[in-house]
């Protein structure tokens, strides 16, 4: 079957897609994945490994100096849902036409298309063409549930959690439904009524790429939302290996603590040093050894020592399960690789879904409560560090959840529900 996907984002959001991509693509299925990232990464060691087509839009117009900009106005703003219309307005709707090209591109070439819940231009594309859409959400709290807490408001219990989310829409309508609806206006479709339960989601069918072990699934949830677990990117075919430096690093029987905020990290070298002079110091004041991530253009700038060392990306499958702790910014994919790795973490939160994370690993039992990028200081990250070293029922629950998310195969369950759905074949 030929199948289309496609995916706007950071690295978090584009990483399930690919591992999707490669099962369906392992299925025997003729796979086209088509991806939009401010961050400009290259994906195509994975496209030429695993056989499937990558389609990468260009973005040349957005710079990593924009990025940065986009969250550090996130940062400082409180609000959540003022944090998401700034991500929005200024890393997404200037880029729905030319991600709308490609929407219909995959659309009259494919039998099905598979979308990150976001995009709105393939599930647009899909009603236009007359094709089978399915949307894949990357975190389970953009989905209205008496059991799940909206971002942003008070915990009060499933009684009162409707009116919370009910509450939550209407803001969110009013912030963005217009500007979601263009396109459709555009198209001559008719306009949606309500983002989250119609734009943010499939009338076919939505997969919830989150570990069941930390979603099931809600009995207030209609049929059509399926968990399936996390689509975990593969690495052992990609010859990714330790470096003897690091291997030699991790020798000690001291704790090391693993420091990355992801694509949360400032680009500018002045930011990067003001950000890694607080894991320094945090780590000074824990007495234990750090890996810090940083941007493969500042190693340079940084000199690895006897607790200390730097390095740019790497693995998070490989290095996860020889820390202690993983420090870090709360996004869906390093939050479920830790878990996956059976590592605690502590989460730093900067904007959007990294608050709900960080109330999630909290509930699970794996972490301390988070804290905030904007009032972020050495000495309260080094306080919540030694809780969490000084934690075996930290470690223990992140051991015990690792352990079940290992047999769960997220990328399988996808496709079976995928096939059960459409009854899809080779």
């Amino acid at each position: 079957m030929k199948i289309g996907i496609q995916t706007w984002g950071s690295e978090g959001d584009i990483r399930p897609f690919i591992a999707l991509a490669i099962g369906l693509q392992q299925e025997g299925h003729q796979v086209t994945l088509a991806l939009i990232e401010p961050e400009n990464r290259d994906y195509q060691k994975y496209a030429d490994n695993f056989g499937f087509k990558l389609i990468k839009i260009p973005i040349d117009d957005y710079s990593l100096e924009d990025l940065e900009q986009v969250i550090q106005d996130c940062i400082s703003e409180k609000n959540p849902i003022t944090q998401a219309k700034i991500i929005i307005n200024e890393g997404y709707f200037p880029l729905v036409d030319r991600m709308y090209k490609v929407s219909e591109e995959l659309c009259q070439n494919n039998e099905l298309v598979i979308r990150h819940f976001f995009l709105h231009t393939l599930q647009a594309a899909a009603e236009k063409f007359g094709v089978q859409e399915v949307s894949v959400n990357i975190a389970h709290n953009s989905i209205p549930s008496k059991n799940i807490l909206l971002s942003g408001f008070p915990n009060l219990g499933k009684w009162i959690n409707p009116i919370s989310w009910k509450i939550g829409r209407k803001v969110i309508n009013k912030a963005l439904l217009e500007e979601f609806n263009k396109l459709r206006k555009r198209e001559n479709l008719p306009p949606k009524k309500d983002l989250m339960t119609e734009i943010w989601a499939s009338e076919t069918l939505n997969l919830i790429a989150v570990s069941r072990e930390i979603c099931k699934k809600q009995d207030d949830w209609e049929k059509l939302y399926e968990v399936c677990g996390f689509l975990n990117t593969p690495t052992e075919d990609l010859n990714f290996e330790f470096p003897q430096s690091l291997e030699k690093f991790l020798e000690s029987d001291e704790p090391t603590v693993y420091f990355s905020f992801g694509s949360m990290m400032p680009t500018s070298a002045v930011k990067i040093r003001e950000t890694v002079e607080i894991f320094r110091e945090a780590t000074n004041l824990v007495g234990c050894k750090a890996i810090i991530q940083i941007a493969e253009t500042e190693l340079r700038n940084y000199q690895n020592g006897e607790n200390f060392y730097f390095l740019s990306y790497f693995p998070y499958s490989l290095i996860f399960p020889k820390c202690n702790l993983v420090v870090h910014h709360g996004g869906a994919g390093t939050t479920q690789s830790s878990l996956l790795a059976g590592t605690p973490s502590l989460i730093v939160a900067h904007l959007a879904d990294q608050f709900f994370w960080g109330e999630e690993l909290h509930r699970l039992g794996v972490s301390p409560k988070h804290l905030l990028r904007r009032t972020l200081k050495a000495e309260d990250l080094a306080a919540r560090i030694k809780t969490v070293l000084a934690s075996p029922e930290m470690k223990e629950n992140a051991k015990s959840i690792g352990q079940k998310m290992k047999n769960e195969n997220g990328v399988q369950n996808a496709i079976k529900i995928l096939q059960k759905k459409f009854g899809i074949k080779k």
